[in-house]
């Protein structure tokens, strides 16, 4: 797509460090569907959407999925602001793809939590060596781009003055990079000191813009059996001095389960990875900062993925859901880890066979939806109806096409 490289590859050694988080807790029980009470803040629900469907869809089909997604609980998106093309020369600003992201969701009251990363070449420091993975020769730039976006999308963003038909639904959070401790993503070695030095550049922008934003670190996600856990990943950070750069720990939770473990047990393994990340956040004085899970998942590519390119996370379509559903309960209820929000990854995939989807073929069975190429139409999967199920027991109730409104007219917000 015109070299658009999407939100990054992954690769199969990632989840390796997740695979022996297997210790045990008590399931929480489900507690019965309200329809007059909610049990978690607004935007707890959300979906990664690749920004595919930005750039490639039409208007109509754009508006449309959005309004899917709030009918069916999804409060907040977790999507790609792309730096290279939104500034494409110095001064330069080009918000065409950003805007249309911004009318379907702001029509349908769906919050957005941008992902900014990949560096113009005009700024990278090394514009022939993977330019847009690597860090701005000049910080400053990255600055003047964080300015320019929360004065386009933020309370009294120039957006919102240009759309009055639009209720106003500005931009309050904003995550730099997605998984900087990736060389997919972010290329500097070591991958920690360039980017806290752009984190930090980020967050004064954004704060000098708008004082009440909230700073979301990239995530940290395992990458390898050793050196780079979620909880190394960030130790690093704060060593650096991150702790003042960032109002929200994200991480990106993929755990693997052992062929024939149950829901519970999945789930058990993930919900260890969030302990073992707000431990090392207490060791440093952050044990009330708030965690999003920015990107969590089980596909349903069991029999369908061969075995050499199984990743760990494999069930069926009836296990994706029963292990969906378990984890979105049990997060919601247990306060102490205090997740905030948690984004499934993703809103739509292929569900047919391909040799690779991010490099793990797996996450071609991931999405809430399917959807094979540009044009064709998305398809309903039944983890969809899944998680409206889990979303309007813990939101208090079923949602129009605005996630703000519960069916019957009351406000959600």
């Amino acid at each position: 797509m015109n070299g658009y490289s999407g939100p990054r590859p992954r690769t199969l050694r990632r989840l390796a460090a997740l695979l022996g988080l297997g210790l045990a807790c008590l399931l929480v029980a489900a507690s019965p569907a309200s329809a007059a009470k909610r049990h978690v803040p607004f935007g707890f629900l959300g979906t990664v959407v690749d920004p595919a469907m930005a750039y490639g869809e039409s208007a109509a089909t754009l508006d449309a999925q959005y309004a899917l997604m709030a009918k069916n609980g999804i409060e907040s998106v977790r999507t790609n602001f792309d730096w290279r093309f939104a500034n494409p020369g110095p001064g330069v600003y080009d918000w065409t793809v950003t805007d249309n992201i911004m009318l379907a969701a702001g029509k349908h009251g769906i919050d957005v939590l941008p992902i900014v990363e990949f560096t113009p070449y005009w700024a990278s420091s090394q514009p022939g060596n993977h330019g847009t993975l690597q860090p701005p020769a000049d910080y400053g730039t990255f600055a003047t781009f964080m300015t320019a976006a929360v004065e386009r999308y933020g309370p009294n963003g120039a957006f919102w003055k240009a759309h009055p038909e639009l209720k106003a639904n500005p931009i309050r959070q904003w995550q730099i990079w997605n998984e900087p401790a990736g060389d997919f993503d972010w290329k500097p070695t070591p991958w920690a000191p360039p980017y806290v030095k752009l984190l930090k550049a980020g967050y004064k922008a954004i704060k000098k813009a708008d004082k009440h934003a909230k700073v979301v670190s990239g995530a940290v996600v395992g990458l390898n059996t050793t050196t780079l856990t979620p909880w190394k990943e960030l130790s690093d950070l704060y060593r650096l001095g991150a702790r003042k750069y960032m109002d929200v720990v994200a991480v990106n939770a993929f755990t693997a389960a052992l062929n024939g473990q149950s829901a519970k047990a999945a789930v058990d393994r993930n919900l260890e990875l969030y302990r073992r990340v707000r431990r090392v956040m207490s060791r440093h004085g952050d044990a009330k900062k708030p965690i999003y899970n920015t990107e969590v998942t089980w596909t349903s590519a069991l029999g369908k993925v061969k075995k050499k390119y199984l990743a760990g996370f494999e069930t069926t379509q009836k296990g994706q859901a029963q292990r969906m559903t378990e984890y979105f309960n049990r997060v919601a209820k247990d306060k102490k880890l205090r997740v905030k929000r948690v984004y499934w990854y993703t809103w739509f995939s292929g569900y047919t066979p391909a040799r690779s989807f991010n490099n793990i073929p797996s996450f071609q069975y991931a999405g809430l939806t399917a959807h094979d190429a540009v044009g064709k139409p998305f398809r309903r999967k039944p983890l969809l109806s899944a998680y409206a199920r889990i979303a309007a027991k813990l939101e208090g109730g079923r949602k129009t096409d605005d996630a703000r409104t519960y069916r019957g007219g009351k406000s959600a917000r």
